[in-house]
């Protein structure tokens, strides 16, 4: 595990490109990566930004530029590929409850309760305990394309 607070990484432009990874995806048919690794992945841009806050923050969900996504049609014409080599990568987990103004059985994420760790390698399957669990991943890439 390495150290927080995580840095904010620029490419050779000066961008910062932040992809959240979402761990069922990773965990259906994704390919473990690490920091230094160079990927390509099809990416689109934040849809809803207000769920993603409430898993990382309000403050780190403004900084993601790209969700990874693995199951929609590439004709969709909603997707791009982004390259770029693996600056930085960090598991999220937080907890979740039943929505106060939705169905009984529908869990949300608890605002507030996400735990963001650094991470050399990400293989989609991270350890949850303490009533927490494993959403995503937030990834800086580094000379994005």
């Amino acid at each position: 595990m390495r150290s927080w607070p995580p840095s904010l990484t620029t490419g050779h432009n000066g961008h910062v490109t932040r992809v959240w990874v979402d761990g069922w995806q990773m965990q259906c048919c994704g390919r473990p990566f690490s920091v230094g690794a160079t990927v390509s992945w099809n990416v689109m841009p934040p849809l809803d930004r207000e769920f993603l806050a409430q898993m990382v923050g309000a403050a780190e969900a403004e900084q993601v530029t790209h969700l990874e996504e693995r199951h929609l049609d590439p004709e969709d014409g909603r997707l791009r590929t982004v390259s770029g080599r693996v600056a930085e990568v960090r598991a999220v987990s937080c907890r979740y409850a039943p929505d106060a103004a939705g169905p009984a059985k529908l869990l949300v994420p608890v605002r507030g309760s996400a735990v963001i760790e650094l991470r050399d390698t990400a293989d989609g399957w991270e350890r949850e305990a303490d009533g927490l669990r494993f959403v995503g991943y937030l990834v800086d890439l580094d000379d994005a394309s």
